[in-house]
């Protein structure tokens, strides 16, 4: 009688020398066209890490995972802009004091602000123009462009990587994740 154990282990094996014998490596061609897209997704959005950069390349037809993407952006040199943890002092989230529960509110308006801060604000210089209106107005244009990109460009993980402007104007129904 054949054990069944040692038939699977032989099996197993078969399948591993299967393996070894085709050419699983992705082709050179598909890997340069990959980072291409990779280096044109992370000149337009910098702040876009692993997870995000896999659902772009995703949505762009491209079949990657994010281990893969992961090994694509250490082999080139590219990671994400944005603030690493523990690098700044601790701030407390001040509540809503109307009494009415608004806490919430606060904690996605900070969120946002700071979005627009690491995303927007600290990559673009608006304060370069020699007059107070001119920077103003400078950085009143490069806000909007940001909320521009936020909302038609930007994928958001609450929003199961869809942008905010698809989802409200299309109407496409997203579960909100926790």
């Amino acid at each position: 009688m054949v054990n069944q154990r040692n038939t699977f282990a032989l099996m197993a094996w078969f399948v591993f020398l299967a393996t070894l014998a085709l050419d699983i490596a992705p082709a050179p061609e598909e890997e340069d066209r990959i980072m291409q897209e990779m280096d044109e997704i992370y000149t337009r959005m910098p702040f876009y890490g692993a997870p995000r950069m896999t659902a772009e390349l995703v949505r762009r037809g491209y079949q990657v995972g994010e281990k893969r993407l992961r090994r694509l952006m250490k082999e080139m040199g590219i990671q994400a802009i944005y603030p690493k943890p523990n690098l700044s002092k601790p701030e407390g989230v001040k509540i809503s004091m109307d009494g009415r529960g608004r806490t919430y509110d606060d904690i996605f308006i900070e969120r946002l602000w700071r979005s627009l801060k690491y995303e927007g604000v600290y990559l673009n210089d608006f304060a370069d123009p020699p007059q107070a209106e001119e920077s103003v107005t400078a950085a009143q244009r490069g806000i909007g462009r940001y909320f521009d990109l936020y909302n038609h460009e930007r994928l958001h993980q609450a929003l199961e990587y869809e942008m905010p402007a698809s989802v409200y104007f299309g109407r496409k129904e997203v579960k909100l994740m926790a």
